[in-house]
């Protein structure tokens, strides 16, 4: 909810509660800013952490597939007729509302398969209609944009498609989180090309610790190669302002050679 543009409705009912209460922050990402807004609403909070801090659940199996823009609905419908990736329901993750409708009417039309879209233009009961019929099995793939991204336990989806690169790579680990639920073991299979380059350096750093095979194009990418140095770079000067006891009489002498003599 702070995420996703409700933190200043959750500040005021946290300040009109009784002083005498528990509160329970849960998340599958903690970003700084959010560790930083925490440490302000709770006094004296125990942290518990499962499986490893801001990656995705080790349920869940992931498969990174370079595609270009022309060819992801292909490669969609070859998923969604795979015998051993498709298993129903199918939450498909696009970027936009329009690209929801769009290519939940393509599957539907090519596969036949029962499938439907969801969006924040979707009213609360179509919404409230679209989640009970993915529960109940009347849905086999639901198209959907990053509102079913957070905060929901679909305990039924065993596979994921990020049709689109999510914007971020929180949203990611929230996204893949959709399937894995309660134990269960899920698939996540995401689209990356050049459109999502800004996010290399972070897929790599997320997503290969889980034993993720990763396109060749992405691990050659210059663009990658050169966030990875710009990084480091920055890394490097960090230390270098760092005062350690290593560096202390090094950084006594410069001031000493800086300093004019009187």
């Amino acid at each position: 909810m702070l995420k996703m543009g409700f933190q200043q409705q959750v500040l005021e009912i946290l300040e009109n509660i009784p002083n005498d209460h528990q509160t329970l922050l849960v998340s599958a990402t903690m970003p700084l800013s959010i560790e930083q807004l925490a440490s302000r609403l709770l006094q004296n909070p125990v942290k518990i952490t499962v499986g490893e801090k801001n990656l995705p659940c080790s349920n869940i199996r992931q498969i990174i597939l370079w595609i270009e823009e022309p060819s992801k609905k292909k490669k969609l419908f070859e998923i969604l007729n795979d015998k051993k990736l498709f298993k129903p329901p199918v939450l498909v993750f696009v970027e936009c509302k329009l690209g929801a409708d769009l290519l939940s009417n393509a599957v539907h039309k090519i596969t036949g398969l029962q499938t439907t879209s969801m969006h924040a233009e979707k009213s609360q009961s179509e919404r409230t209609a679209i989640l009970q019929g993915l529960l109940q099995g009347k849905y086999e793939v639901v198209v959907s944009t990053g509102v079913l991204g957070r905060g929901l336990d679909l305990v039924n989806i065993k596979l994921v498609v990020n049709f689109d690169m999510p914007s971020s790579m929180d949203e990611y680990v929230h996204q893949v989180g959709r399937a894995g639920r309660l134990g269960h073991n899920g698939t996540a299979i995401t689209f990356i090309n050049n459109n999502s380059k800004r996010l290399f350096w972070d897929v790599v750093k997320r997503v290969k610790p889980t034993g993720t095979i990763l396109p060749p194009q992405l691990l050659n990418s210059p663009y990658l190669h050169d966030q990875k140095r710009k990084e480091q770079l920055r890394t490097k000067e960090h230390q270098n302002k760092l005062v350690t006891g290593d560096n202390l009489m090094d950084i006594i002498r410069k001031h000493d050679k800086s300093t004019p003599q009187k």
